[in-house]
């Protein structure tokens, strides 16, 4: 099924429906939008961070991997509690 025929499908829906869809993947986009922001601003602030300090020469490759990475986790956690959190507002407005 190609994406227009999935969008015609979509439109012979009720408006309810199509409103749903919308929000979902309005979401979706700005989660993805969200992450790859938070995730490239957290790289670059490691890189002053690193470049500052008298100690960093003394970092290995593997360390700054780890630690990258237990970033990258930590900024999904987030990611997804705000979205969470901000679905949960939704589905309390769209009840009301």
């Amino acid at each position: 099924m190609s994406l227009i025929e999935k969008i015609e499908e979509v439109h012979k829906k009720p408006e309810a429906y199509r409103k749903k869809v919308l929000i979902v993947s309005m979401l979706i986009s700005i989660v993805i939008i969200i992450f790859i922001w938070v995730t490239t601003l957290d790289f670059t602030l490691g890189k002053k961070k690193l470049s500052e300090g008298s100690g960093a020469s003394e970092d290995s490759p593997f360390n700054v991997i780890k630690r990258e990475l237990k970033m990258t986790k930590e900024n999904i956690n987030s990611v997804f509690e705000i979205t969470k959190n901000f679905l949960n507002q939704a589905q309390n407005l769209y009840e009301r």
